[in-house]
């Protein structure tokens, strides 16, 4: 056992520190644990007692006291040099292994958060690595809570950049009028602001900062936030009521997030509606913003280091796919070969048609999605967090032809995507090509009726939001999209996609 613990310390104790807890003679080593000390802590022990002395110049040198302590307060104690589960460290001592798969996520960030005070770089990227490709719904659900962990910490600078990116890959505005994002830590807000992919309106991303300040001001009390700070106005009323000090507190808590503020990309009307709130700006940066809205020349802010706008990638209006999933369709039309950056993605997504407000009526359907070039539909099965949809690469789109209702070209796609996934190469998604002998048929189009994919069908929706219904069998695509055949629609949406011309 001890050869095996000692063969791991070597490459563990790289902080001076640890090793000179270890190599001084007036001190003894606590190593604290969370969960029972048994039997096993003694080899342990004795390994570390062995590694202490072999460390010292003197053979004949008495090793220093070291003892287990069980840490009973919870997460994230404050034991040195670590703290986390007893049955993982001394698995990962022994045998320099460590299972993950069936532990609880926030246990593996205590591991994660105890790696890192060790300054285990291969645990420390093993450990982000897997927390990013195997609980990627974990993540998304608890991202405020896992930001303000990891966000203090460079050396988790993976999982913290994979949070922040989650965030402007989903709805930003959704994450940001949450009641979480309210507690999330100053460290995680700053660098989420530093980003230039929140796709957001700048006004109203203000907006949630503001409360967010508030709600972090000891001061102040967040219960009259709803009556202050609305989605379009602030009430002066309960801002008469606030002191000098009261605003001064608030900017003290809104110092490091303000220069961060696009101010320069919210237009003067907008700025205007939170203009009781313009006392917490620097008074260069609001001469700044009053000579920018008098004069429309950004050159004339000469006082001020001005960011740069956000830029936003692909916007797409829609209640059922966000720009994560546009990155993925868009590399499916070009080919597994591309992979486009999400803030560079060379298409314009247009909504031509939602099915919940098309009053089930087919010839809508057609009025608004016919002779329009490619499309993309993408429907959202109820109850399930799976997307299924088509892509149609024809320049006549569902305009019936004369000669037959079937047509088609090699690029015609459908797929299923699973909406808590990453990316396009993940094993949950599913991309079914047109088989070549059927890419006549590909594409049927019905006057009457929602659009379809293949002879199966391979994939078909109605049009009636009261009796929502779709059916999936493969005959003419490759892969089978979904398990069932049939099946119910939460909703589904039809958008032109066109690649962007070069300016």
């Amino acid at each position: 056992m001890e050869s095996a613990v000692l063969s791991f310390l070597d490459s563990l104790i790289g902080s001076e520190g640890v090793k000179g807890a270890l190599i001084a003679d007036e001190h003894g080593l606590c190593l604290g644990v969370k969960g029972i000390a048994n039997s096993n802590s003694a080899g342990f022990i004795s390994a570390i007692a062995t590694y202490a002395k072999s460390l010292h110049d003197d053979p004949n040198v008495q090793v220093p006291t070291i003892k287990i302590e069980t840490d009973k307060s919870g997460r994230h104690s404050n034991f040195f040099p670590f703290s986390f589960p007893l049955k993982y460290s001394q698995r990962y001592m022994y045998n320099g292994t460590i299972d993950l798969k069936d532990q609880v996520p926030f246990d593996m960030l205590d591991i994660l958060c105890a790696a890192d005070e060790l300054i285990i770089d291969d645990l420390i990227e093993y450990i982000q690595t897997y927390l990013i490709q195997n609980r990627p719904t974990w993540i998304i659900e608890n991202l405020v809570e896992i930001l303000n962990i990891v966000s203090p910490r460079p050396a988790l600078s993976k999982l913290t950049n994979h949070c922040l990116e989650e965030v402007t890959l989903l709805n930003p505005s959704t994450f940001f009028k949450s009641e979480s994002f309210l507690n999330l830590s100053e460290v995680a807000l700053v660098e989420l602001l530093k980003r230039d992919d929140i796709c957001m309106n700048e006004y109203k991303l203000w907006n949630c900062v503001l409360k967010w300040g508030i709600a972090n001001t000891l001061s102040l009390s967040y219960d009259l936030d709803d009556e202050m700070i609305r989605e379009n106005s602030c009430n002066d009323t309960y801002l008469f009521k606030w002191t000098s000090e009261n605003y001064q507190n608030l900017e003290k808590t809104l110092k490091n997030c303000i220069p961060l503020i696009r101010f320069f990309d919210i237009s003067s009307n907008e700025f205007n509606k939170l203009s009781p709130y313009s006392k917490l700006l620097p008074k260069k940066l609001l001469d700044d913003i009053t000579r920018y809205y008098m004069t429309r020349d950004v050159h004339s802010t000469q006082s001020y280091d001005i960011p740069p706008p956000r830029s936003c990638g692909a916007q797409i209006e829609s209640k059922i796919i966000n720009q994560k999933q546009a990155v993925i369709l868009v590399n499916w039309i070009d080919g597994y070969g591309t992979s486009y950056p999400r803030t560079s993605i060379p298409y314009t997504f247009k909504l031509l048609f939602r099915a919940s407000e098309g009053n089930n009526n087919p010839k809508l359907f057609h009025e608004k999605c016919d002779n329009v070039g490619p499309t993309i539909i993408v429907i959202k099965i109820r109850g399930s967090d799976r997307l299924v949809g088509g892509y149609n690469p024809l320049n006549d789109s569902w305009k019936r032809s004369w000669f037959s209702s079937y047509r088609g070209q090699k690029e015609c796609f459908v797929f299923s995507i699973d909406s808590a996934a990453k990316t396009t190469l993940d094993e949950n998604h599913v991309l079914s090509k047109v088989i070549p002998e059927y890419r006549k048929s590909a594409i049927f189009d019905h006057p009457w009726n929602g659009p379809c994919f293949g002879t199966g069908p391979d994939l078909w929706v109605n049009t009636d939001p009261n009796n929502p219904i779709g059916h999936a069998t493969r005959k003419s695509y490759q892969h089978a999209i979904m398990r069932s055949r049939d099946f119910h629609w939460e909703d589904w949406e039809v958008f032109s996609i066109k690649r962007n011309v070069p300016e």
